[in-house]
């Protein structure tokens, strides 16, 4: 105690800097240390009091806990072994953030990294702002010196209390790359230093091409959530309040949801998921509340996320409690994403068969949006609804192990918003669980999906099939509400919109119409030949043009285009005159 006191008595702050300690007084004070270490190296609070020093004063991280590894073996008691487990746990919180930053560290660090993250910024946009109203009140034509005097001031204030700031997150996150981005920006836009920015900014680069050569990705079926690691990078990530209240979302969960982070900060973390779990989510989080038993803290589970466009996908959530008690309890949930089977189709249906929602390829196969399937019996939705129906009262009958085998299957027309019925495959298993069921059907094709697009008389694409944007190079979200013109060569994109809406009653030869070769020009690539068949059809009293593609080579567009005749020696005819293959209306 003696010791503690008289290094205790040392601890001055610099003058000029009243966040550090004044140099010569940690020196006196690690001579007092060194003193006591000689006369106490065998008393456990001892060792600890010094290796407190070591860490919180002098900054060696190493030295400090190695003094603890000796603390462990002078038989502390009760007290001292928590000291120790309470240091231990920082050095390895400190070990594993320093080595991969902000993208890999526990739950708890997460949310702290997060938290000065948000400081950071706050005290670089509090500097850029004084600055701003300098630059402003110089706008005015008369300026007083006691105003310009407080400007100064303020600025000069700001910018130390961020020059501290950043002095204190960068020596706890030193190969984060995002803060010393951060701090690259603030030395060129605050300080006004550009030289040393991009040392930095550098410094950034090669930290983050070192972290991605380190990286190691993901392997099927490694739950790396399982133990507590939350990658931000890859897996979007939420942390919400005793009441479910969002407090914080990343960027990779905005992106996979299709949400801005303003439009889900503040809201109930409900919205992220469909019915009738996000109806059931508070009434969990109050049970949990109340009793304090839990039934999917760190544990893994399937459950189902509601996309902003209203469709859902399937993922795996690991939900962590990160502080708290009661109701001042924060938790942390952690996704990751399934390997999606694209050779099936999902909808999530009541047991009395009405559809609550159905995933992003249900639109692709189908043509319908999700808002003209929600609310619908997915018989309707079929030529078969007495079949389905039958299903759907055989599956009210079934348990959860009988609903698993896959038994329950029966085949189907589906009904296609713009083409004919398309032939599948239903099989009825159970979704939520015994007490909150939900009866999934799952869709298979029986043929291969069609190279299809819809579009209005005006050329717009109003809808295209997945199968067709990727045969084009491209995505859907691509090509839909664009005009298909921008698909044509010249002359051919300039004379189309006419065609479409007065389209000649006699088919032209060699034209999309009579299913000759064309070529369509995708934007930035190569032609690509087709065969179009086309048809009209009316869809909500509009008339859309239905044109499914066949893919053809340029050899069978020349040879659709060309007579060949057969001759003697002679020269003269021989019969038949034109060979197999040869078209019969080029000369009519």
């Amino acid at each position: 105690q003696t010791v503690e006191m008289a290094s205790r008595i040392c601890r001055k702050w610099n003058p000029q800097d009243n966040e550090e300690t004044d140099p010569e007084n940690v020196k006196l004070a690690e001579t007092v240390m060194k003193g006591g270490m000689a006369f106490y190296s065998t008393d456990p609070q001892m060792v600890l009091l010094y290796s407190s020093f070591l860490i919180e004063v002098t900054g060696a991280y190493q030295s400090g806990h190695s003094q603890l590894s000796t603390a462990k073996g002078l038989q502390p008691n009760y007290t001292q072994q928590f000291i120790i487990f309470v240091r231990e746990q920082l050095h390895m919180q400190r070990s594993q953030t320093q080595a991969s930053g902000e993208a890999s560290v526990d739950l708890v660090s997460y949310v702290e990294f997060q938290r000065n993250y948000r400081l950071l910024v706050a005290c670089h946009r509090g500097a850029l702002l004084a600055t701003r109203s300098f630059w402003r009140l110089l706008l005015h034509s008369e300026v007083s010196f006691t105003a310009l005097a407080r400007a100064f001031h303020v600025i000069e204030n700001s910018q130390t209390r961020a020059e501290k700031m950043y002095k204190n997150v960068l020596e706890r996150y030193q190969s984060s790359s995002k803060i010393l981005r951060l701090y690259a920006r603030f030395l060129e836009e605050v300080k006004g230093d550009p030289w040393t920015a991009a040392q930095y900014y550098a410094e950034s680069e090669k930290m983050e091409e070192q972290q991605a050569d380190m990286a190691v990705m993901t392997k099927e079926g490694d739950d790396s959530m399982a133990g507590g690691q939350v990658n931000e990078r890859n897996n979007p990530v939420c942390v919400i309040n005793a009441s479910g209240i969002i407090q914080m979302v990343n960027k990779v969960l905005t992106e996979r949801w299709g949400y801005k982070r303003d439009e889900l900060n503040g809201k109930n973390v409900s919205m992220l998921m469909p019915n009738p779990f996000s109806n059931k989510h508070n009434t969990f989080l109050r049970n949990y509340i109340t009793t304090g038993k839990a039934k999917i803290l760190d544990k893994s589970r399937e459950v189902l996320a509601l996309h902003k466009d209203k469709f859902c996908f399937p993922v795996k959530l690991h939900v962590t409690k990160v502080s708290g008690e009661g109701a001042d309890s924060v938790f942390m949930g952690v996704f990751r994403d399934y390997e999606e089977d694209h050779t099936m189709v999902r909808a999530y249906c009541s047991t009395g068969g009405i559809v609550l929602t159905c995933d992003a390829r249900f639109v692709d196969w189908f043509g319908k949006t999700v808002n003209e399937c929600v609310g619908r019996n997915f018989g309707s939705l079929t030529m078969d609804a007495g079949a389905i129906d039958h299903l759907i009262m055989r599956a009210a009958e079934m348990d959860e192990a009988e609903l698993a085998t896959g038994a329950l299957t029966a085949d189907a027309q589906i009904v296609h918003k713009f083409s004919e019925p398309v032939p599948c495959t239903v099989t009825v298993t159970m979704g939520g669980t015994e007490a909150q069921r939900l009866l999934v059907m799952t869709v298979r094709r029986k043929v291969s999906a069609d190279l299809m697009m819809c579009c209005d008389t005006h050329g717009r694409i109003m809808y295209c099939t997945t199968a067709l944007a990727h045969f084009l190079n491209c995505e859907p979200r691509d090509l839909v509400k664009t005009n298909m013109c921008e698909l044509l060569s010249p002359p051919y994109n300039n004379l189309h919109s006419k065609w479409m809406r007065n389209p000649p009653a006699k088919v032209p030869l060699n034209s999309c119409r009579g299913n000759f070769t064309v070529t369509i020009v995708p934007k930035g690539k190569p032609s690509v030949p087709v065969r179009c068949q086309i048809a009209q059809r009316e869809v909500n009293e509009q008339q859309m043009y239905v044109v499914v593609l066949t893919p053809s080579t340029f050899d069978d567009g020349v040879d659709e285009r060309r007579l060949r005749l057969q001759l003697d020696p002679a020269r003269n005819f021989q019969a038949p005159l034109c060979t197999v293959g040869s078209p019969r209306n080029v000369f009519g």
